[in-house]
């Protein structure tokens, strides 16, 4: 008797076809990043007589993911009256081109890719910023809100007394 050994495997995946490579008895092929999709993918073997075997077609989905958004404030979210604050939207998970816009209590007031920034001094007050990522081909639109708060400055009061004393 002749063995019937395992000869080739090969992954169609809508309709590119690749050898897999073995581990053991175990194949394997890989390829990527996915777009957003579905795609339908099979196996074929062939062994060493000639044979060929082919699996029923499977279907692979690729979701869009949800990404990550930061806000940072430098030097932090509560700042005193005089003092810049810097404010930071970045990409944490997503795609690095995607559009963000950076909103202060519902204003667009900065547009760009990640990451983008504000460089502020605002009065007395709590101001909401908001960044929003804009949709892209692999991720959902989403956005993040941070507070920051601007407290009053201390008052310094400096009295000089111009004139005789003891009069």
């Amino acid at each position: 008797d002749t063995l019937n050994a395992v000869d080739t495997v090969r992954l169609n995946f809508n309709g590119t076809f690749r050898v897999a490579s073995a581990s053991g008895v175990r194949y394997n092929a890989t390829f990527g990043p996915l777009a957003v999709g579905t795609y339908r993918y099979n196996w074929t073997v062939n062994d060493s007589l000639g044979s060929t075997n082919t699996t029923q077609t499977f279907v692979y989905t690729v979701d869009k993911a949800t990404p990550l958004l930061n806000i940072t404030f430098r030097p932090s979210s509560n700042v005193t009256f005089g003092f810049n604050a810097n404010t930071t939207c970045n990409i944490t998970i997503g795609d690095g081109n995607a559009a963000l816009q950076l909103f202060k209590n519902g204003t667009l007031i900065n547009t760009g890719t990640s990451p983008i920034s504000n460089l502020t001094n605002d009065a007395a007050g709590t101001y909401n910023y908001t960044c929003t990522y804009a949709e892209s081909q692999n991720f959902t639109t989403t956005s993040q809100e941070s507070i920051l708060t601007v407290s009053k400055a201390p008052s310094i009061l400096i009295l000089t007394f111009i004139g005789r004393l003891g009069v």
